[in-house]
């Protein structure tokens, strides 16, 4: 197998989804998450979230990364029904961001795709989980010798996000600007979630190097995730006590105010609708 596609993202952005969609262009095994410490035992006792300066890229994620390349190494994140060779490799994680500058510069065979949707949108949709526990102990970041260099306003920033949704949108905007600061825009693809259908199989057909057959993308693109959780599928008491609502106003200003701070505006300007781009400065502080 000579190129994996390697699908990054954070959590809550679309990347099962858009991993189904690639493989209904040809039959691909999609490797869901390996670097996710619950799924892979060599990882349980590593951080959660892989930072740039973790000796654990070298010594246990690219040996890990070269395992699922010869096919020595398959998570069980969904079962076997993924378990699909002979079309190609897909890897999907989305604890890989602030890894990922380094792992494509020692395994060659990546080919990186970035899923970004919108830090207001994840942290909401992450904060309306109860389960969700993934990617909120922003403290972790001012530990990094390598990310403090490459933001010296993250203490101030840390000491600034208080609530959950507020540490959802530091650590995305941290690991985002990272990522897209330390990969040369000609070697990543970038995706936008959610993504019109036509759109989306266009997105599809470039990275796959084929138009997939349109009933098995139709059916792709509809499809829920199995990461997904509709109010439906919730008990009564879990809807009661965590009520799945829109981002208000004050959160969009926290996130447009992060976005600001990491020089992110220009993948998602500030919309009308929300608090606009001075009011987002001085939230920032």
């Amino acid at each position: 197998m000579d190129e994996a596609i390697w699908l990054i993202s954070d959590g809550r952005s679309g990347s099962t989804w858009f991993s189904r969609l690639l493989a209904s262009a040809r039959p691909c095994h999609i490797e869901h998450e390996p670097i996710h410490p619950l799924f892979t035992p060599t990882l349980t006792d590593e951080a959660q979230l892989p930072l740039p300066c973790d000796p654990v890229i070298e010594n246990k994620l690219v040996p890990l990364f070269e395992a699922i390349r010869a096919g020595h190494h398959r998570t069980a994140r969904f079962g076997e029904s993924d378990r699909r060779a002979d079309g190609g490799l897909i890897i999907r994680d989305v604890f890989a961001l602030m890894v990922a500058p380094r792992m494509i510069e020692l395994l060659p065979w990546l080919r990186p795709v970035v899923i970004l949707r919108h830090p207001c949108e994840v942290a909401a949709s992450k904060c309306a989980l109860s389960d969700w526990v993934w990617f909120s102990q922003v403290e972790m970041l001012a530990r990094d010798e390598v990310l403090l260099a490459a933001f010296p306003q993250l203490p101030r920033l840390i000491a600034r996000a208080r609530s959950p949704f507020q540490r959802y949108v530091l650590t995305w905007c941290v690991a985002h600007a990272f990522l897209l600061s330390h990969i040369a825009p000609s070697r990543l693809h970038v995706v936008r979630y959610p993504s019109p259908l036509e759109a989306a199989r266009r997105n599809v057909a470039q990275i796959m190097g084929c138009e997939a057959p349109e009933a098995a993308f139709h059916q792709a693109y509809v499809e829920r995730s199995p990461t997904d959780r509709p109010p439906d599928g919730r008990s009564l008491l879990t809807r009661l006590i965590h009520p799945r609502r829109a981002p208000g106003e004050t959160e969009w200003q926290w996130a447009n105010a992060m976005l600001h701070e990491f020089a992110l505006e220009p993948w998602f300007p500030v919309s009308e609708s929300t608090a606009g781009l001075s009011r987002a400065k001085a939230l920032a502080g």
